[in-house]
């Protein structure tokens, strides 16, 4: 994920990260999360549109590794 996000910038991320860890989304840990639940938060941040972009980019990092 930090691959797809990474035009953010570190700090950004960060914040990112851990308003999704604040959501119940643990990144680091074993715990598994979906996309669909990740997607959702995004949206919820910051919209439809930035949302699905990060998606997308994200879903191109997962499929390239």
């Amino acid at each position: 994920m930090e691959k797809g996000l990474e035009i953010i910038g570190p700090a950004a991320l960060q914040g990112i990260f851990e308003d999704l860890e604040r959501r119940g989304v643990r990144l680091e840990s074993e715990a598994a999360c979906s996309t669909d639940q990740i997607n959702g938060i995004l949206r919820e941040i910051f919209g439809e549109d930035a949302s699905r972009l990060m998606m997308t980019r994200i879903y191109r990092h997962l499929d390239s590794d």
